[in-house]
């Protein structure tokens, strides 16, 4: 007796070389991306990169970090500041 998997699998089969192309074609466009990402990021080296590459690095630290948890990081904010306040009374 066949599982649901395989029942599912067997169905489909059909589909996968479209799946595949589709896949190819994804991974292109980021490898494109990432070669453009790259040789933006080299020319900016090259012309004050040192500035220019901090800035890249606080940036991506703030989108990666900072700001998916900003409610949190403004709770925390809010608490250091009632703490403040309790002791300067």
């Amino acid at each position: 007796m066949k599982t649901p998997r395989e029942i599912l699998l067997e169905r489909h089969r059909h589909a996968e070389p479209r799946l595949d192309a589709v896949r190819r074609k994804a991974l292109a466009t980021l490898a494109a991306s990432g070669r453009a990402n790259q040789a933006h990021l080299a020319s900016a080296q090259g012309s004050g990169g040192a500035v220019k590459g901090a800035a890249a690095m606080l940036k991506k630290a703030w989108l990666e970090l900072i700001w998916p948890s900003r409610r949190a990081w403004a709770g925390m904010a809010a608490l250091w500041l009632v703490v403040l306040a309790a002791n300067v009374e």
